[in-house]
């Protein structure tokens, strides 16, 4: 299958820059891959079953408290 060119001379509003769509083809038939951390943000890796391009999906991470025994 012909691999699709990301057009990042079109807004990203434009192109599906949202969270569970193919910025390439818009599709929301995605196959998500393990999860990655790296400097506070955690990462899926992502197939398209529609275009077959991979892309990964970035998420911030922030501080929510402790959990367990209080501290001494």
């Amino acid at each position: 299958m012909k691999k699709y060119e990301l057009n990042t001379s079109v807004a990203k509003e434009e192109i599906g820059h949202e969270e569970g769509v193919c910025p390439y083809c818009g599709s929301k038939n995605l196959s998500w891959n393990g999860t990655n951390v790296i400097d506070g943000q955690y990462y899926y890796d992502v197939k398209c079953d529609k275009c077959n391009n991979d892309f990964r999906e970035y998420y911030q991470t922030i501080f929510d408290g402790y959990w367990g025994y209080p501290l001494k």
